[in-house]
């Protein structure tokens, strides 16, 4: 079934449900109570009784599981410390960061190359999001273009034609 989209799993808040079934175990409750009570499957109250036969132990979370994570925590800090100061701080000529521009900063500082969805995830685990700059010219003059759409776009706009007129 998995997890709701967006809930990181508590680990401890499940490994406590795991060790409420094993107080029912003791008790002789029936799985299908448990599962009920729990508000569980009954799947996963029989995979526990399984685990908690072979001892009680297999029923505590062990950790995180999968693939250790490339960058360590003072890594993560680091980099976030060097994104601060800037591109330009990089060697680039403005301030935006781009992927690739942060898979160079992780290359020069972790010895390897990041592909762009490993950026992307790193960049999300430390706080960052996309952000687009707004494109707006320097020397913009607010002023002017309010007088232009005032005075020249009703002059320009193509008006509806009326009906039976060519």
């Amino acid at each position: 079934m998995g997890h709701p989209a967006g809930l990181k799993r508590d680990y401890t808040e499940l490994e406590k449900r795991r060790l409420k079934s094993v107080a029912m175990f003791r008790r002789g409750e029936k799985q299908a109570d448990i599962a009920r009570k729990l508000g569980v499957q009954r799947q996963s109250v029989s995979r526990w009784h399984k685990a908690y036969l072979k001892g009680e132990k297999n029923l505590r979370w062990n950790g995180r599981k999968g693939r250790p994570r490339t960058l360590s925590a003072k890594d993560l800090r680091h980099l976030e410390t060097s994104l601060k100061r800037g591109a330009s701080s990089h060697g680039y000529d403005s301030d935006l960061w781009t992927l690739r521009r942060v898979a160079d900063v992780i290359e020069k500082q972790a010895a390897f190359r990041p592909n762009t969805v490993f950026v992307w995830r790193t960049l999300k685990l430390i706080g960052w999001s996309s952000q687009r700059p707004a494109k707006k010219a320097i020397q913009r003059d607010e002023a002017a273009i309010e007088r232009w759409k005032k005075t020249k776009w009703p002059q320009i706009k193509k008006k509806p034609k009326m009906a039976g007129k060519p």
